[in-house]
């Protein structure tokens, strides 16, 4: 009896160690959802050409504009190298300033006009087929 009680609070001190090191991970996603990380993560991202642009919060589409929608990302993709992402509806400080950040390099390499402008240019196509 006494060597199972033992065996039972060495086991249980296992645990209890186990379960410290969830805490490190855990800090480790705080830190990566810092603000200036999400910035240098941006940063990084458009100095290797991958201009992901995030879509957070709810989003809503009709049935009839989903195959236009499906275009556009293709039609982005393939002409500027700019990527839709949806993000869903929480938004940590990293996701706010990615998004903040790369949004305004993107305009400043192709223009304040970019979304507009290639928005009526796929819309074109998009009636062509």
């Amino acid at each position: 009896m006494k060597q199972i009680l033992i065996l039972i609070f060495f086991l249980s001190c296992l645990i209890g160690l186990s379960q410290e090191k969830q805490k490190v991970d855990d800090n480790l996603f705080w830190y990566e959802a810092t603000c200036e990380n999400g910035t240098e993560k941006a940063q990084t991202d458009f100095n290797n050409g991958k201009y992901n642009i995030f879509i957070t919060g709810l989003t809503v589409s009709f049935e009839s504009e989903e195959e236009f929608y499906k275009f556009y990302d293709n039609y982005m993709l393939e002409k500027y190298n700019i990527k839709f992402v949806k993000k869903g509806c929480v938004i940590t400080g990293s996701i706010k300033c990615y998004k903040e950040t790369m949004k305004k390099l993107v305009l400043e390499k192709f223009g304040v006009d970019v979304f507009e402008k290639s928005r009526k240019e796929a819309k074109k196509e998009f009636e062509k087929k």
